[in-house]
């Protein structure tokens, strides 16, 4: 709650959706994980920056295998 409070820049990252596609999607959202309260301060305290992009480790190994 201090870096809260004190408004100190932190970095979180996760690879959960933001909200699933639908309510049969079994796909855990980050709401899910996490909660209802926790994602809401998450909303109030930080700005969303969504990456996409392939696996780096998948394309890796494919390279490697034989």
């Amino acid at each position: 709650n201090t870096r809260y409070n004190d408004k100190r820049l932190t970095i979180f990252t996760t690879n959960y959706s933001d909200k699933r596609k639908n309510d049969a999607d079994p796909i855990e959202s980050l709401e899910d994980r996490i909660g209802v309260a926790l994602r809401s301060r998450l909303y109030e305290m930080c700005r969303t920056v969504e990456l996409e992009g392939e696996d780096y480790r998948k394309r890796s190994v494919a390279q490697v295998a034989p």
